[in-house]
């Protein structure tokens, strides 16, 4: 979905959700968390994980600590 969204244009993101199936909670793959860090210019947006019997609020920041973006050393990535 968030693929669908960078390509339709969507850049700017104030908070995600990701659900999983009625048997187990879902969590975004790597690459989704990777893209999550290349559009979202703030690392704190939160991210809602939900499965079959409660939801969790992350922040991209938690979910993907060390992101593969252009290195500033002044930034806290953690």
């Amino acid at each position: 979905a968030i693929f669908s969204m960078v390509a339709d244009g969507c850049r700017k993101f104030k908070a995600l959700a990701v659900v999983g199936s009625q048997k187990e909670d879902g969590a975004p793959c790597m690459l989704c968390r990777q893209v999550m860090t290349e559009f979202c210019a703030d690392f704190d947006v939160p991210v809602y994980v939900g499965g079959p019997s409660e939801i969790y609020e992350h922040t991209i920041r938690e979910i993907c600590p060390l992101p593969f973006v252009s290195f500033n050393p002044s930034k806290d990535y953690h």
